[in-house]
């Protein structure tokens, strides 16, 4: 599809969209007059309700056109907006109805021109009320026109105790679309409910075209690409309604099960076409189509109890030291509203999404707040994973599954000022994690100590400190050159700053002073996912210098050997096969080693450096257009004006002035005069 014919897609489905506020609107203000009134009559509440009904059968509706409008848009968070916006309005119309129906007072007797009521007799003075049959709607739509005409008669035209007027007002308030045409032009009066409900049986009681829509219904049903216990039951009642609206037109259903074998088998996937064959070939005898039912139902059931263990597997990592309980929900009503829209992060009200404190911080960042609250990466809601989102909106950068706010940029650090070659991220797939040594440490700066993150490596013959915690704590760069760093794949990589650290220990008095090299970055966030802390059985006698070692956090010091040996102490302490170790440091203890996550994946990563960005300087060199713009004359005085006279406005608006090609009084001339003698 052209880009042209998306505009025009997106703009139909904004303009459907729009009557829909129009109609919810029109309910509104209905709604508020009803309000404002001190004695409503019954004849309103009946009005209501049927118009309750209306609006509530308007959502489904509304949700299509808006998850169309989702795909199709180029900004979704806006669209999210829109959404929350309108369900909030849906929700407050309804409910402030449904509470005016409830305190309306008005009996629904079962004997007194209820269309509503059961009219047996049986059930006149039993003391139960019988739930509401709520009116159908008809917009048209022939596959619908067996069930309404049905509906109809039974709850309304059958009823001798209703006025014939009443019965034509129930029924105009029940048509819609091209259905609601068909009538418009007959006066409303008693005894021209007749000639309208005739008009319509003879405009939709066709018997071919609703006989053709029930097969072309039946016939173009999409095939299976998976198997998937939602499609299969679709697939079952699907053709059920179809093969019984058939079969109430007169057509001799109960003799195709052959046929209807034939056709839906060939639409299953070939897992469950396999499944199928290796059922009907137990039998010798011709398979009946309750059978092929009863099949499919029962292959649902097992992919639907397959699928809720998989997902709960998926929500408890560890069973091993997990206790069965048995819980209990009790709901609670009280008058105190709880506000959805509360950001969780800065606690006011508003989305995530549009949090300023959010936007503020680093992806890493971002994703640590999103995995503390166990958000959704897509929509930052929670009670759902990615995977299982519905909202249709993708990233914008990369078109996959999560919101644009944490997109991982492949080349985040490509250009590095301190360095001269370009990281590069590998990552492999492992089914367990590994913990690395790391200390939360006091940094002193003028008397004044600031907490860090470190980590402890004996692979690294030298220190390192962050750029930003070099810029936050302002430190001096010692003078001399730069240093050669030979890393990974004998990467190398120049160092032209370093500063001296003075270090203190939180849960003692040791200090010691480092040398360190300034680095943009050190590595990733440590540990790559939260660890499960649980089952971990570990000494309540002990300190910990890293008591968030299980949360992801950015590393701001790396500690090489040439003061590790200097931290660490001797004694250890291990917690059994797979699981970490800890070792007594001046820090504290340090926790490392593998640790069992019991999930499908994780990621390891090895960071290093390659000297390849001259090479992609000259690919850009080679690649890059022209940018150099050339203006005419008119266009380049359109330039000089807008930068020499625009402006700010105070509610943030830009102001500027208009660009003349000669200045009014030169051309407007003598004008004054002529336009004087005319007027």
């Amino acid at each position: 599809m052209s880009e042209s014919e998306l505009k025009m897609e997106l703009s139909t489905l904004v303009k459907q969209r729009g009557i829909i506020k129009g109609r919810l609107t029109r309910f509104e203000q209905y709604v508020k007059e009803l309000t404002s009134l001190k004695d409503i009559p019954a004849l309103k509440y009946k009005e209501l309700e049927l118009k309750t009904s209306k609006i509530q059968s308007l959502i489904s509706e509304f949700e299509d056109i808006q998850n169309k409008i989702d795909i199709l848009h180029s900004d979704p968070d806006e669209q999210i907006q829109e959404r929350e916006m309108l369900e909030n309005k849906f929700i407050n119309l309804i409910a402030i109805s449904q509470e005016l129906l409830d305190n309306s007072g008005v009996k629904k007797e079962t004997d007194h021109n209820d269309q509503f009521s059961s009219n047996y007799s049986s059930h006149k003075h039993s003391g139960i009320k019988l739930p509401t049959i709520k009116l159908p709607t008809f917009d048209g739509n022939y596959l619908k026109w067996l069930e309404f005409k049905d509906t109809f008669l039974s709850v309304v035209d059958s009823n001798l105790e209703i006025p014939h007027i009443n019965k034509f007002h129930y029924l105009r308030s029940a048509l819609e679309g091209s259905a609601a045409v068909v009538i418009k032009s007959i006066e409303f009066s008693a005894k021209n409910y007749k000639v309208a409900w005739d008009l319509l049986c003879q405009r939709f009681e066709n018997k071919d075209i609703l006989v053709n829509n029930h097969l072309t219904a039946l016939f173009n049903i999409e095939p299976l690409k998976r198997e998937s216990y939602k499609s299969l039951r679709f697939i079952v009642d699907h053709v059920m309604k179809h093969l019984r609206a058939l079969e109430t037109l007169g057509l001799p259903t109960n003799k195709w099960d052959i046929l209807i074998i034939f056709m839906i088998s060939s639409m299953l996937d070939l897992h469950t076409a396999r499944k199928w064959q290796e059922h009907k070939s137990k039998s010798s005898e011709l398979v009946l189509l309750t059978d092929f039912f009863d099949f499919l139902r029962n292959r649902a059931d097992i992919l639907e109890t397959s699928y809720f263990n998989n997902t709960h597997s998926d929500k408890v990592p560890d069973h091993k030291h997990k206790t069965n309980t048995h819980s209990k929900s009790f709901v609670a009503a009280v008058d105190k509203k709880v506000n959805n829209n509360e950001c969780l992060v800065c606690k006011e009200i508003h989305p995530l999404y549009l949090c300023d404190k959010f936007k503020g911080m680093t992806v890493d960042e971002r994703l640590g707040e999103i995995t503390k609250f166990n958000l959704c990466k897509n929509c930052f809601r929670s009670g759902h994973n990615a995977y299982q989102c519905r909202l249709k909106a993708m990233c914008r950068t990369c078109k996959k599954k999560h919101n644009t706010l944490v997109h991982v940029t492949q080349t985040e650090n490509s250009e590095q000022p301190s360095t001269s070659s370009l990281p590069v991220s590998l990552s492999v797939v492992s089914s367990d994690q590994v913990l690395l040594s790391t200390a939360l440490i006091q940094v002193v700066k003028d008397k004044k100590t600031y907490t860090a993150r470190a980590l402890l490596d004996t692979g690294s013959q030298s220190s390192f400190i962050t750029e930003s915690l070099k810029e936050k704590l302002g430190l001096v760069i010692n003078p001399g050159g730069s240093v050669n760093v030979c890393g990974i794949n004998n990467s190398n990589c120049s160092i032209k700053q370093s500063c001296n650290l003075k270090l203190k220990s939180r849960c003692n008095s040791f200090e010691i002073k480092v040398k360190c090299l300034v680095v943009p970055r050190i590595t990733g966030i440590l540990p790559n996912s939260l660890i499960n802390t649980e089952y971990l059985k570990l000494p309540s006698n002990i300190e910990l210098a890293d008591p968030n070692y299980f949360f992801p956090s950015e590393v701001d010091i790396l500690l090489g050997a040439d003061v590790y040996w200097d931290i660490v102490g001797s004694n250890l302490i291990k917690l059994g096969n797979k699981n970490p170790v800890l070792q007594e440091s001046k820090f504290g203890w340090l926790v490392s080693g593998p640790i069992s996550t019991q999930q499908p994946t994780s990621q390891v990563y090895c960071n290093f450096t390659q000297e390849i960005k001259e090479s992609l300087e000259r690919f850009w060199t080679i690649d890059d257009l022209p940018v150099t713009k050339t203006y005419s004359v008119e266009e380049q005085l359109c330039e000089n004006n807008f930068i020499e006279n625009f402006s700010r406005l105070p509610n943030g608006r830009f102001a500027v002035t208009m660009p003349f090609k000669e200045s009014p009084e030169e051309a407007l001339g003598n004008s004054y005069y002529i336009a004087k003698k005319c007027f």
